[in-house]
């Protein structure tokens, strides 16, 4: 396969993917078929599961007998029986739970769980209400997913504000995603994009452009990373200045600086190349990646 831009994870047998795709194309389960030309992702899953062509971005199909409708410019994830997702929706629609119903001509992610829960139409970003008697403040421009008891959620969020656990406390005017989780995790005040803090003692430095989750112990990541920072496993070291993400798994796995995308590392032995455009998803052993991929394989 030559000129993919991005990701393409071929997995299990007889899984064919073809060239050109801009985007990811995962293929996962028996005979699953994915069409050419699709820009974004489109991760086929389960038995049977068909996805149309040209879909702009992320169609996710999964249960028994969900249907994905063409055109859908972002991502119609359908989970559960019945689940209907209505046409020429912008961006995510995630249906879950019995009877949950998404409106229509929603923007953003419009993330229905929990018995009862409702989503205003017209949500900019991203919406998820969990959690009993949850209540989000409407024209929330990003994501604000309230989860636990007593979680407040500021209204004028730009991003995504997700608490988590007991006494968790976001400072308001998060650009985008404050999420804090486990005891006495401490979230710094002006954090442009996703601080994600996980485990006990776990620092985040401030002024994190981007994404910046720190997980396990002892995880230790470099300031001033512009997009995503996931350091996952002991002994992990990811180098600094990665523009992207670079999620690094596994033990002994390198990943190289300026990677411009995402550099998903998985699995003993695996080596990825400098200056990876998109993203550049290795797994299993001994898989190698051709340098000056734009992304090529």
């Amino acid at each position: 396969m030559v000129c993919i831009h991005g990701l393409c994870g071929i997995q299990s047998a007889r899984a064919q993917a073809f060239f050109k795709v801009h985007g990811i194309c995962g293929i996962q389960g028996p005979w699953s078929q994915a069409s050419s030309r699709v820009h974004g992702l489109c991760g086929i899953q389960g038995s049977g599961a068909q996805a149309s062509s040209r879909v702009h971005g992320l169609c996710g199909i999964q249960g028994s007998g969900a249907q994905a409708f063409s055109k859908v410019h972002g991502l119609s994830g359908i989970h559960g029986p019945w689940a209907q997702a209505s046409s020429r929706v912008h961006g995510l629609c995630g249906i879950q739970g019995p009877w949950a119903q998404a409106c229509s001509k929603v923007h953003g992610l419009c993330g229905i769980q929990g018995p009862g829960a409702q989503a205003s139409s017209r949500v900019h970003g991203h919406r998820g209400i969990q959690g009993a008697g949850a209540q989000a403040s409407s024209r929330v421009h990003g994501l604000c997913g309230i989860q636990g008891s007593g979680a407040q959620a500021f209204s004028k969020v730009h991003g995504l504000s997700g608490i988590h656990g007991p006494w968790a406390q976001a400072s308001s005017r998060v650009h985008r995603l404050c999420g804090i989780q486990g005891p006495w995790a401490q979230a710094c005040s002006k954090v442009h994009g996703l601080c994600g803090i996980q485990g006990p003692w776990a620092q985040a430095s401030s002024r994190v452009h981007g994404h910046r989750g720190i997980q396990g112990a002892g995880a230790q990541a470099s300031s001033r990373v512009h997009g995503h920072r996931g350091i996952q496993g002991p002994g992990a070291q990811a180098s600094s200045r990665v523009h992207g993400l670079c999620g690094i798994q596994g033990a002994g796995a390198q990943a190289s600086s300026r990677v411009h995308g995402l550099c998903g590392i998985h699995g003993p032995g695996v080596l990825a190349f400098s200056r990876v455009h998109g993203l550049c998803g290795i797994q299993g052993a001994g898989a190698q990646a051709c340098s000056s991929l734009w992304t090529r394989w």
